[in-house]
């Protein structure tokens, strides 16, 4: 009984971690990006740990109220786009 309620308990965990990185990408303050003279966001194809979506209107939001924000959306990647496609990061680094 006890090894049931702790894996409900993780799970439970689980979900209120999920949803608190949820909350924080959508509630995210744009404003922070005014404090980098220049940034690049790769978002990935896709992600499997955080909101695509969120992601990539937080960069965009970024761009606008920053002209030193740029965002790189990759093809054929996940989450650790630097491990899948590192070509992306070179390409960035070498500009």
């Amino acid at each position: 009984m006890n090894a049931i309620l702790a894996v409900i308990g993780m799970i439970l965990l689980g979900l209120h971690l999920v949803r608190q990185y949820w909350l924080w990408q959508r509630n995210r303050y744009h404003d922070l990006y005014k404090n980098f003279a220049r940034i690049t966001v790769v978002v990935g194809e896709r992600d499997d740990v955080l909101d695509n979506p969120s992601m990539i209107a937080s960069a965009e939001q970024g761009a606008r109220v920053n002209s030193g924000v740029s965002v790189v959306l990759t093809e054929h990647s996940n989450h650790f786009i630097s491990l899948e496609q590192p070509h992306y990061l070179r390409e960035i680094v070498a500009s």
